[in-house]
């Protein structure tokens, strides 16, 4: 499939990097990132994607205690793997908190991950901790990272051409620039 666009050639295929939030990066995300939950397109109801369920007080995911502190809990599929294989995991969501929020100048993007205040990872579960309650959480993470490929790397600057490996339907091929970019089947994706 060809798909032809008028938003112009992106300027990085990073979407955390400047320039990452044009409507070009925003398509090819779609089609190679996943996250936890996703803003369903006909209803605007918020879906599960690497979630197991979008966490709730009525199916145990959200806790608050009588002082107003929030505990979360996000249980990843465990058929959801990066296009290398290699399970996606808690520590991937922690990994992908500590990037966003070690971002400099960009408050839009850190902001809402001040609000909390701990977290912990265990194997395919992660708990956030909030002070207060919120529904932040149900689209704080639409784009996770596969820390196990991106730790120890530039992330802000050396994603910007090859995006770091796929959790979502399709996987980066190629980009010429000023021609194209191709994105070819995740055969490692679970759905």
């Amino acid at each position: 499939v060809v798909i032809g666009t008028d938003f112009g050639e992106p300027e990085t295929l990073n979407p955390y990097a400047p320039g990452g939030d044009s409507p070009m990066v925003a398509d090819i995300a779609q089609a190679i990132h996943a996250g936890l939950t996703e803003a369903d397109g006909g209803s605007g109801e918020i879906v599960p994607v690497l979630a197991v369920e979008v966490p709730s007080v009525a199916n145990g995911g959200v806790m608050v205690a009588e002082d107003g502190t929030t505990t979360v809990v996000f249980r990843i599929r465990d058929e959801a793997t990066w296009a290398d294989g290699v399970p996606i995991t808690g520590g991937d969501v922690v990994f992908t908190y500590e990037v966003i929020t070690g971002i400099e100048d960009r408050p839009h993007l850190t902001e809402p991950y001040e609000a909390i205040t701990e977290m912990a990872a265990e194997g395919k579960t992660v708990t956030l901790t909030f002070a207060r309650p919120t529904l932040a959480f149900e689209t704080m993470f639409p784009t996770l990272i596969p820390a196990h490929q991106v730790r120890g790397t530039d992330v802000m600057g050396g994603w910007g051409q090859v995006p770091w490996l796929s959790a979502g339907p399709f996987q980066f091929e190629s980009w010429r620039p000023g021609e194209s970019i191709t994105l070819t089947r995740n055969d490692a994706y679970w759905k």
